[in-house]
């Protein structure tokens, strides 16, 4: 990570329901995707400083970071889950499935 994103991770302000994640998971996910979209805004706030001069704050919500990393969890095709591959066979273009 450059100097230049960690030291506007400063300006980002992690929030959530009462400042905790409400979502309940017995892994690690919701703090590992809220950290993840931290260093995202940490990394947008440097490049919109290295272009424009100037910055802004951000915040991210750990509620909402989990919530769009569930989608993923929780989405089916033709009510086949993202582990069954018979969804595989509903997609278009190639994908590979490792067995």
């Amino acid at each position: 990570m450059s100097s230049e994103i960690r030291d506007c991770a400063q300006y980002i302000t992690i929030c959530g329901k009462e400042t905790w994640p409400t979502i309940p998971t017995p892994w690690k996910e919701t703090e590992a995707i809220t950290a993840f979209k931290a260093l995202e805004a940490a990394t947008a706030i440097a490049l919109g400083k290295l272009r424009f001069g100037f910055y802004e704050t951000g915040t991210v919500d750990a509620d909402h970071a989990t919530v769009f990393l569930f989608m993923n969890y929780l989405s089916s095709i033709d009510g086949y889950g993202k582990w069954d591959a018979k969804s595989v066979e509903r997609l278009k273009g190639e994908f590979y499935i490792v067995t």
